[in-house]
């Protein structure tokens, strides 16, 4: 087997596992409120199993209309980093943990 048949292999591999997360997210959010346990179940699912250079791609899908106009302010650097993308959009709600618990 080849260097470059190897890497090919694992770039299918790759997209079977994103595939498979994004079947996961047919769940559209229809409030901010859900973004901090949603974020918290990602990272879950993420973990060992999706590229990081991925990771922020797999979650557009299923944004908000709002979440989306709030992400295309982003820089285009940002866009592909989970962590800031995540961030970006917890500050934007101002959905910290505190915040989230004042409201129930």
């Amino acid at each position: 087997m080849t260097f470059y048949s190897l890497i090919l292999l694992i770039d299918i591999f790759i997209f079977l596992v994103v595939t498979a997360v994004c079947l996961f997210f047919v769940k559209v959010l229809q409030h901010s409120t859900e973004y901090l346990s949603y974020f918290r179940t990602v990272e879950n699912l993420f973990a060992n199993l999706v590229p990081a250079r991925v990771q922020a791609k797999l979650l557009i899908p299923v944004f908000t209309e709002r979440s989306e106009t709030l992400i295309a302010r982003l820089p285009k650097e940002s866009l592909d980093d989970y962590t800031k993308v995540r961030d970006y959009l917890l500050r934007e709600f101002r959905l910290t943990p505190e915040n989230y618990r004042d409201k129930f």
